[in-house]
């Protein structure tokens, strides 16, 4: 999309502006009546895929054994380590924990209704050249508000990503992930601050059992930041499900 980039971008303004490029593509291609196959068609890279799923119940399987892990480590008061970087981690995994639940039980949600879904909307699209009566204009906006409704998880035309993984998280965890590679956990001598030294240089004075125990954790920190990535991803995906259907409303509406 050229003007959607967050989940906070979407609403009716912007979904105008994108919708009118995806119109003329639809224009080309799409006539209706319209079969539920053929949105299925229109539609399916935007749903979650297997990858999708096992990304983000990995990454909350790992949430609990990272922050024992880092606590762990935290708990000898090993002045090799820096304390307040692993509590600063302790919080950023934290913080994304509930975050990740709530969007694998969107995820499902919308993976179980999908069928259902798509083809009260394809029926209800089909419906509107013939709407005549006020009557019948307010039943199907009433059909079409419940389809975006469960999109958006919202009764207004916005994406509410409040309680699911979002740009902080995404940002939060993706630079804890980098941070990990450039020795996050570990205390930075003064002269070493002062060369400036990498940590392809400071860990030669770590003991190994350290850097493995470390590295242990960046592992399972990296899985997380897939899943969040994977989380933000589909996220960003249900807003351009939204605008395409939004499209289709539109292009229905013009005849």
């Amino acid at each position: 999309m050229l003007y959607i980039h967050m989940l906070k971008d979407l609403n009716l303004k912007s979904a105008d502006i994108e919708s009118m490029q995806i119109i003329r593509e639809l224009k080309r291609s799409v006539l209706l009546p319209i079969e539920e196959k053929e949105i299925e068609k229109l539609t399916e890279l935007f749903f979650a895929s297997e990858a999708d799923r096992e990304a983000v119940n990995t990454a909350i399987a790992l949430v609990l054994p990272a922050i024992e892990e880092i606590q762990q480590i935290a708990s000898k008061e090993n002045p090799i380590y820096e304390p307040i970087n692993m509590k600063r981690a302790v919080n950023i995994i934290k913080e994304s924990w509930p975050a990740l639940i709530k969007n694998i039980e969107y995820i499902e949600k919308i993976s179980e209704e999908k069928r259902q879904l798509l083809a009260e909307f394809s029926q209800t699209l089909n419906l509107i050249p013939q709407l005549k009566t006020e009557q019948e204009k307010e039943e199907y906006n009433r059909k079409l508000n419940a389809v975006f409704e469960n999109v958006l998880r919202s009764k207004e035309f916005r994406f509410n990503f409040q309680d699911i993984i979002n740009e902080m998280h995404k940002e939060n965890v993706s630079g804890l992930s980098k941070s990990m590679a450039e020795g996050y956990f570990f205390h930075i001598r003064l002269e070493e601050e002062i060369r400036k030294d990498r940590f392809e240089v400071i860990r030669k004075r770590v003991p190994p059992a350290e850097l493995e125990q470390v590295e242990k954790i960046a592992r399972m920190i990296d899985k997380i930041e897939k899943g969040v990535l994977a989380a933000h991803c589909y996220n960003l995906r249900m807003v351009e499900l939204a605008v395409h259907l939004y499209a289709m409303v539109k292009m229905a509406l013009r005849g």
